[in-house]
């Protein structure tokens, strides 16, 4: 079985289960049956991610005869919200018809096998525990302290237009420069 039937399996049980919440009075049994099927479609939640993994791992091993995958990377910062946090998990909203766009052009949609996520620090915590409400595992802070900071000569990376030099970075970094080598 593929994660696509089993999507469509899980698809049928929670179809199942809307009908009969949609009763205008549920009896014992009809609340037992829904409580199943509604356990069946969490437990199946987790196996199609499972089997989506497993088969994109298939895929890139496929294409790139175990090689291209593993020399190819992406960096990707996101700054409007929290989704792309899940890169490496199925997409439980893929429909059909999402899925079948994805084959016409030779993909295999599927969680990417390998991510590593980052994010800031929340702000106050002493333990730079990531600034994320989403995803709470998984998720390493970025940071530099001022030492490093200063260590792997980061000022010009602050300015939009570090190469200009009407801006006042240039003095700075000239005559501020050595300054922090005693931090």
């Amino acid at each position: 079985m593929n994660a696509r039937e089993l999507m469509a399996q899980r698809a049928a049980k929670i179809a199942e289960a809307k009908t009969i919440a949609s009763a205008p009075a549920m009896t014992d049994e009809q609340r037992t049956k829904f409580d199943g099927l509604m356990k069946d479609a969490e437990t199946m939640k987790g196996d199609i991610a499972r089997l989506s993994t497993v088969e994109a791992e298939d895929a890139a091993l496929e294409q790139s005869n175990g090689t291209r995958a593993a020399n190819t990377h992406a960096i990707v910062f996101n700054v409007k919200g929290e989704d792309l946090l899940f890169l490496d998990h199925a997409n439980t909203r893929l429909d059909a018809d999402a899925e079948a766009a994805y084959g016409r052009i030779g993909l295999t949609p599927g969680p990417f096998p390998s991510v590593g996520v980052y994010a800031p620090p929340r702000r106050g915590d002493a333990t730079a525990t990531p600034d994320v409400s989403t995803r709470t595992a998984g998720v390493t802070s970025f940071f530099w302290t001022l030492s490093e900071f200063c260590e792997q000569e980061l000022l010009p990376f602050l300015f939009v237009d570090a190469e200009d030099d009407r801006q006042q970075l240039p003095a700075v970094a000239l005559y501020g420069g050595d300054d922090h080598r005693d931090l």
